[in-house]
Order: C-alpha cells, then sequence, then structure tokens
C-alpha cells in the first residue's frame, strides 16, 4: 500500500553468530561458528524463506547474516564460505533479490570478502558512534570502487539528531542509501517512536539483572504481553525532532517552532526551535564519537534528542522538564509571534547551585537588555524567578535568543509580561545633553549606543560626532559626524571584526562632550 520495500535480515542465526545478546547466543551449546549442524540449518532456512518470497515484488533482498562478531582468521574464510553456500541456496530458487552481506565485527570488516561471488550483491556495512567525515567510510568507498558493488549503509543511529543530520549528508554526498536502528525503543529519546515503559516489565528487568525474586509464569507472560501492547505504534510517543534531524535538516538550513509561541505568554526553555546546532541552538557536548556506545551528549536524557541537556523539572509551573547542565556560550533560539508592540517585563524561571551565571536576551540577534546575573537559590531543583524590565518589543514574527554564560544554573520558562502598549508620541526634545551606557555591556559581538542632543543657542540643529577609540586612543569608528535635529538617538555598533577588549565611545556637540567604556567579549 505504501511502497515500502522489506528486506529481511537473519538477526540471531541458529547458535548465534556473535557472543552478543542480539544474537540469542547461548555459552552452553556451541555457535554458528562451532557446529557444521547449525551452518546447515541456516543454508536450508534462506531457501526456504527465498522461495516463499522469490516473487514478492516489494521484498527488497535478504541481509544474510546481522552483524557477525567471531574470531574468524585473518581472511574471514568461514563467513565467506558460509555466505557462498547461502547464496548458491536462494539462487536455486529466486534469482531476483539482492543479497546483502555484513562484514564481520559488527559489519564493519570486510577483509576476504570483496571479490564477488554473485552479480546482484550489496555490501551492508553498520556505522555507529564515529565520526561523520570521509575518512571514515574511505575504506568502504574503495570496496565499492575496486568490487563494482553498491554499498548500502543497513544499520546506525543510536546518537543525537546532530551526529544523525551529519552521518545522513556523509551518506547523501556519497550516494549511499542507509536504513536506520530502530524505529521503536522503551522509554528513550533517540528513536522516531518510544513507548512507555511499564512497571510490570521493569519487574522482569530487574529478575533477569538479579534485582528481584523470580516472578511467576502467568506474571511474566501477562508482563510481556502489556509491554508489546504498548509498543504498538498507536501508543507510542512520536518525537519529531529526530525525524525533523533525518529528513528536513538535511535539505533545510532554516529552524522552525517546536511548539507555537505568543508573546505576551509562557515559553518553556525546552520547547526551543527545530533545527540545526549552530542554529535553533548550540550545546558543547553535542553528539557521541566515542566508538562505545556511552551516553555522553546528553546528560538528562529526556523530552529531545539534541545536544540540550534536559531534565525531569519539579517547579510548581512546568511542562514537566528543563534545561540542566549548563555551560558557557551555549543558546536557545525560540520563534515566537509577538501580538502587541509595546514594553514587556521578561520573568526567568530558573535554579542555581551557585551565583557565577548570566543570561543575555536578543531579539532577532540584537541584544535587548545588558547581561543580567543569575542568583544562587541553593539547589538545581530549588526555583525561583529574576525579572529583567522594560523590554521594548515590536509585533510581528521574531527570535528570541536567551544566552548563557559561565553556567551553573538551570532553566524552566521566560515569561513575557506586557506593561505598556507602544504609542507613537512626537518625539519630545530632551532638556539636557547626555550619553548613556551601551547595552548590552560587555557585548558579543553587536551593541546599541543612546545619546541625547538638546536644543542648542536657539539653533535647530546641532553638529553630532560619535566615535570609538581603543584603549591606546587609536580611533576606530565614527558611527556619526553630521547635523542632528534635538532629540534621543539610538545607534548599533558592530564589533565583529575587532578583537576582545575594552573600548572607549565619545559623544561631542557644540560645546558638550562626554565618554564611557564599554567592553567587547568573544
Amino acid at each position: 500500500k505504501y511502497e515500502l520495500y522489506l528486506i529481511l535480515d537473519l538477526h540471531a542465526a541458529p547458535g548465534g553468530q556473535s557472543d552478543e545478546p542480539i544474537s540469542d547466543y547461548n555459552p552452553d551449546y556451541p555457535s554458528l561458528w562451532e557446529s557444521e549442524i547449525n551452518k546447515e540449518i541456516t543454508v536450508k532456512l534462506w531457501r526456504k524463506l527465498a522461495e516463499r518470497y522469490a516473487d514478492k515484488e516489494w521484498i527488497g533482498g535478504y541481509d544474510l547474516i546481522n552483524e557477525p562478531k567471531w574470531e574468524l582468521g585473518d581472511d574471514n574464510a568461514p563467513l565467506r564460505e558460509l555466505y557462498i553456500e547461502i547464496t548458491n541456496a536462494i539462487r536455486e530458487v529466486d534469482t531476483n533479490h539482492i543479497v546483502f552481506i555484513e562484514g564481520n565485527w559488527f559489519a564493519t570488516e570486510f577483509t576476504g570478502l570483496t571479490t564477488p561471488w554473485d552479480d546482484n550483491l550489496v555490501y551492508s556495512f553498520h556505522k555507529y558512534w564515529n565520526s561523520n567525515d570521509i575518512g571514515a567510510i574511505q575504506y568502504l568507498l574503495s570496496i565499492r570502487n575496486q568490487t563494482n558493488r553498491p554499498l548500502w549503509l543497513g544499520e546506525t543511529g543510536e546518537n543525537s539528531n546532530s551526529w544523525f543530520l551529519d552521518c545522513i549528508e556523509l551518506m547523501r554526498d556519497n550516494n549511499i542509501g542507509w536504513a536506520w536502528w530502530p524505529h521503536k525503543k522503551i522509554d528513550n529519546i533517540s528513536g522516531p517512536l518510544s513507548a512507555d515503559l511499564t512497571p510490570q516489565y521493569q519487574q522482569l528487568l530487574d529478575y533477569w539483572n538479579g534485582q528481584a525474586s523470580k516472578p511467576s509464569v502467568d506474571f511474566a507472560n501477562a508482563a510481556l504481553l502489556l509491554q508489546a501492547e504498548k509498543l504498538r505504534f498507536e501508543n507510542c510517543k512520536f518525537q519529531p525532532d529526530v525525524i525533523d534531524a533525518m529528513f528536513r535538516q538535511p535539505n533545510d538550513d532554516s529552524s522552525i517552532p517546536f511548539k507555537e509561541h505568543k508573546v505576551p505568554g509562557r515559553i518553556f526553555a525546552v520547547d526551543y526551535d527545530l533545527g540545526k546546532r549552530g542554529s535553533a541552538y548550540n550545546d558543547k557536548e553535542y553528539q557521541n564519537t566515542n566508538s562505545d556506545g556511552a551516553r555522553v551528549w546528553n546528560n538528562g536524557w529526556s523530552y529531545r534528542n539534541d545536544g540540550v541537556d534536559i531534565e525531569e523539572c519539579s517547579d510548581q509551573i512546568t511542562n514537566g522538564f528543563n534545561v540542566g547542565w549548563i555551560e558557557s556560550a551555549e543558546y536557545l533560539n525560540f520563534t515566537v509571534d509577538i501580538e502587541s508592540s509595546g514594553v514587556y517585563d521578561l520573568l526567568i524561571r530558573y535554579a542555581a547551585n551557585n551565583s557565577q551565571g548570566q543570561i543575555l536576551v536578543a531579539v532577532d540577534n540584537q541584544a535587548v537588555a545588558n547581561l543580567t546575573p543569575v542568583i544562587s537559590t541553593g539547589g538545581w531543583q530549588n526555583w525561583s524567578s529574576m525579572v529583567i524590565k522594560d523590554i521594548s518589543l515590536t509585533e510581528g514574527t521574531h527570535t528570541i535568543t536567551t544566552k548563557f554564560f559561565y553556567g551553573g544554573f538551570n532553566i524552566n520558562y521566560f515569561e513575557f509580561i506586557q506593561t505598556s502598549v507602544d504609542v507613537e508620541d512626537e518625539m519630545e526634545t530632551p532638556e539636557k545633553f547626555g550619553l548613556e551606557q551601551n547595552f548590552p555591556n560587555p557585548f558579543n559581538p553587536s551593541t546599541k549606543i543612546k545619546f541625547s542632543i538638546p536644543r542648542s543657542d536657539n539653533k535647530e540643529t546641532s553638529t553630532v560626532k560619535l566615535v570609538v577609540y581603543d584603549i591606546l586612543g587609536n580611533e576606530i569608528s565614527t558611527l556619526v559626524n553630521e547635523p542632528k535635529l534635538p532629540g534621543n538617538y539610538e545607534i548599533n555598533f558592530d564589533g565583529k571584526n575587532l578583537s576582545s577588549g575594552v573600548y572607549y565611545y565619545k559623544l561631542a556637540a557644540g560645546s558638550n562632550t562626554e565618554i564611557k567604556k564599554m567592553i567587547l567579549v568573544k
């Protein structure tokens, strides 16, 4: 109905093709490689399967043995011999379908297998917990070039969304098809679907791990059936961030809303935009390339599969989760619909174990407040509120960025509270000359400078000059050098081409001058 190809994969060969649980290996009995009977059964099994499916259009092919892992000599001769026997048996009844073969050592080692014995043969490799660069797959590309047989990434996954995206782009750029592992998991964030873990199944797990007494047969049977019911498609939780990373992001650099956000209103920190790292969010630990399957990219292991660390939240107002393990220079972007222009107070709900952290808020990449210090609340789940006052926002769709410095705190939500409506009044004439402190300060890389020009000696205009200097007094940039009417003004200064350090800005109008210091931190 949906034109999906099914590839049959012998995941547990008779006796077990490896000493891993995935092959149902039992050390009390001979493995696949230690028993000629087990090999014979495997060959006959594949012949019977091929006989059944020979004329089935939507069978994509036969993956002969999943992830063999056994010491089979330097040339993997026993593996090659068995593959040839299975292929010959299949071809007796089915000359139509593809034969996929996997290398030894979890489908990574193809020594001895690179002289193909069938015209319709594909080399299937698996890829986990390593880098997504050409060096990681060059040996496989060489096999394809030498044998004139296709490659297929038959199994991968078990990583972060960012790693998924990079892997898919690497496969696309090198013309390699792929399949993900797995479709469903129990109580996990790294698959498209997740099923709830039932207490009864947990009791079985505890028994198997030697942490609980042996249950009755009836209890075990009922527990397994209940957990299987939870694994039905309609009972699983769909995880849109995983699918977005795999299917939209390889072709689209933009960020899109994870949920609809309206201002005024409350925005939970864990509902930041969907998109690539460096666009929708930034997190320092965002993938696992350690080759051992350790969960290094997400400490909280909840809600979403990006590098952003998310944990369960105990605050009184919560959607169940908060952002934690925050490090300096990490940030979150939120696409928001601002329903009314005006002035807002921003309430930030946070918990902090120290008072080192700071938060910067920006709208469309322009800071709207100075760096705000985080005050210790005495614990990671001891929640408190800080308020940033008098933020001017303009009606429409905008991107709000919350950037974090120095860490040591958790974030639950942000709430924008409108305090006044934007009314376009005639610009009042300032009573005195004034140069305000730039904000934000420190800044990176841009900041705003506000100044006021009063009426001077009944003149309509004054010649105004605003100049930026480095710490040695060298002129860096002239921001204003022209006649201006009396009024209040705001200028943006961009320091993207400057080094971190202390700078000064000087305003001069007639006989009035004023100088202030600002700090650029990159």
